[in-house]
């Protein structure tokens, strides 16, 4: 009997947009990509830009795949290489930004949080607003409005850091750092949420836990956040000027030019038992977590890997990424970047971490503004880079801090970027004092199958299936597949998977594969299928860098695992959910080392009974696995 087979003949794309709002997707003015290492200097000038002195200060400155495996079945030969899903961000590779919540504009805004799924926006000038995290959301709120505590009288002065309590949920503590007057101070203070009401803040619950004397009005540092270690973190700058004149970035006796790392679960705070100088008896501040540094403007915690990122300001010659521990001296002002600075030449390097990555600060690239990591699965080459851009240039790179810190410029844009956000799934947001938010336009994705034998099963749903943050991926999702498949091949719209026998030759033939939500997002790919004759039995399809066994037992009751070899170190994600597409439980991008039987705990004691699907994601080698697969949960 012949036998026929089943080609794909080219990679898909992936198209989003959406009826509700007719404005153009604004993209990056270029979306060349480049790499750089150690400190290659950064793109060319942004327009006409009006250049200022090096000695005012900022910031913040003046406005201005591979494939996933898939088992035989039933003993049959089955070999297939499906659902590739990469996006290289290398050269010539194209790039771009979209508006983020289009309907929203804010005044100067410099931070970005979230609460569950409800999103809040810090302005400078002292308003939290908040709002839903749904594309289509027309307005935000104000959740916090303390203006009439917050001194703007100097430039980078304001309502600077926002972090919400790990117990927020149920506490409905929040805190926040500001600057004040009359005397020029630093404050970090808790507020609670309205018992009544959780898009609005209690403004008359303020609790002050810590107030740091400034001398000059630039170099406030301003973020605040908490670790996984449950400590909350301040980062304060060394109190501003010029080259620090006072020369606190390596005086421990001052808070300034730090690190803090502070107990907040007792009145007002106490000293975590292993900062590094809890109890010192020369005097050097307890809170200090780690010194040296100029004017962190932004810093986050990496999950996965627990590492802290935190972007400092130079003062004239070079823009550094630190990764942060704790007892470590930064340098500053010792030290600029790589290079002394006080003195100019000879300086005693001895006990000072060297940056993570630097680059040169010249007329355009000269203040860094930090970000966080990637961990979005909508660009899939992103994923457990560290994000961060120039405010001054508008440039926004990549760097792959396990990858020797490899640094790759994503693209170069008109923005003055003052700040980044991370949304509940990852995704990296872009804020701008045009007042604008930004994400990088979601990835081109390919789908290719190659199947030798007469008998054949799709096992992998066809994607892509939930709209990246679409009203928090809690909608009911239509489907629509055209042209119709060939005669033996059926969709099954349950399971989102495509299998069948067929039964006649056929050329080549593209058919769409759309998605809609409720409020007419839609995503669509296309997938070319080709039948031709037999070249008989069939050979094993060369094994990729990823093979998933499933979860195991299946049915589960409290707790299943997810099995699966790695031909090298990847990071991996998984989500689980439900038949509807809601995302239910989502294990977060971790680094897993290569080995065969690896496996993946899934914690199901808060699922209920029923059928649930399941996706496991794997970035290897910068290209990203996806697989797809069911499980049933038993009481």
């Amino acid at each position: 009997m012949a036998r026929r087979k089943l080609v794909c003949l080219r990679n898909t794309e992936l198209q989003i947009g959406t009826h509700m709002h007719s404005k153009r997707t604004e993209s990056s003015r270029r979306t060349g990509v480049r790499r750089q290492n150690g400190a290659n200097r950064p793109a060319a000038a942004m327009g006409a830009f009006q250049r200022r002195s090096r000695h005012q200060f900022r910031p913040f400155p003046s406005p201005v795949p591979a494939g996933s495996w898939i088992r035989g079945l039933a003993g049959t030969c089955l070999f297939l290489c499906a659902t590739l899903l990469s996006v290289q961000a290398a050269a010539g590779q194209s790039m771009q930004l979209e508006r983020a919540f289009s309907s929203l504009q804010f005044d100067r805004p410099v931070d970005f949080q979230h609460a569950g799924n409800l999103l809040f926006v810090v302005e400078q000038g002292g308003i939290i607003h908040v709002f839903d995290n749904d594309p289509a959301v027309s307005q935000a709120t104000v959740f916090l409005n303390i203006q009439n505590k917050v001194s703007r009288a100097g430039n980078e002065e304001g309502l600077l850091g926002l972090a919400f309590a790990p117990d927020y949920a149920s506490s409905g503590d929040f805190y926040v750092y500001y600057s004040a007057a009359r005397p020029r101070r630093s404050v970090v203070a808790r507020y609670a949420r309205s018992a009544g009401d959780d898009r609005v803040a209690d403004v008359s619950s303020e609790a002050v836990l810590l107030t740091v004397s400034q001398p000059y009005s630039n170099h406030n540092g301003g973020q605040i956040a908490f670790g996984p270690d449950g400590y909350l973190y301040i980062a304060l700058g060394d109190g501003g000027s010029a080259g620090d004149p006072l020369d606190h970035g390596q005086d421990r006796t001052t808070l300034l030019g730090s690190l803090l790392r502070i107990d907040v679960s007792t009145t007002p705070y106490s000293i975590p038992p292993d900062n590094p100088f809890a109890g010192n008896s020369s005097g050097y501040k307890e809170e200090i977590w780690a010194w040296g540094l100029r004017n962190p403007w932004r810093f986050s915690f990496d999950g996965p890997t627990g590492r802290l990122y935190l972007a400092d300001v130079g003062q004239y010659t070079y823009e550094e990424v630190d990764t942060v521990s704790s007892g470590k001296n930064y340098g500053w002002n010792t030290m600029e970047g790589p290079a002394c600075y006080e003195p100019p030449s000879g300086c005693n390097r001895s006990g000072l971490e060297l940056p993570l990555h630097y680059y040169a600060s010249n007329g355009t690239a000269r203040s860094i503004t930090g970000g966080y990591v990637y961990h979005s699965t909508s660009v899939p080459a992103l994923q457990g880079q560290y994000i961060y851009a120039d405010y001054v240039q508008g440039t926004v790179w990549a760097l792959d801090a396990d990858n020797n810190a490899q640094n790759t410029e994503l693209l170069d844009t008109s923005y003055n970027i003052s700040s980044f956000g991370q949304g509940p799934h990852g995704e990296v947001y872009i804020l701008a004092f045009n007042g604008k938010l930004y994400r990088f336009k979601p990835a081109t994705l390919g789908l290719s199958y190659s199947v030798e034998d007469q008998r054949y099963a799709v096992g992998d749903r066809i994607t892509p299936l939930v709209l990246p943050d679409a009203a928090g991926g809690v909608v009911p999702y239509t489907y629509t597949l055209t042209p119709d498949l060939p005669d033996g091949l059926v969709l099954d719209p349950a399971t989102h998977t495509v299998s069948g026998t067929p039964t006649t030759a056929l050329p080549a033939t593209t058919f769409t594969w759309k998605v809609a939500d409720r409020v007419d997002t839609q995503v669509a790919t296309t997938f070319s299928i080709s039948i031709d004759h037999s070249t008989g039995r069939g050979e094993p399809v060369p094994s990729p860098a990823v093979a998933v066994h499933g979860n195991v037992p299946n049915p589960l009751s409290q707790s299943a695992a997810i099995v699966l070899d790695l031909k090298e170190r990847a990071y991996v994600s998984v989500l689980i959910l439900d038949l509807l597409g809601r995302t239910v439980l989502e294990i977060p991008s971790h680094a897993m080392d290569a080995g065969a039987g690896q496996r993946i705990e899934i914690d199901a004691t808060n699922l209920p009974a029923g059928a649930y699907l399941y996706r496991v994601l794997v970035n290897a080698g910068g290209q990203l696995h996806v697989e797809s697969g069911t499980m049933v949960r038993v009481r």
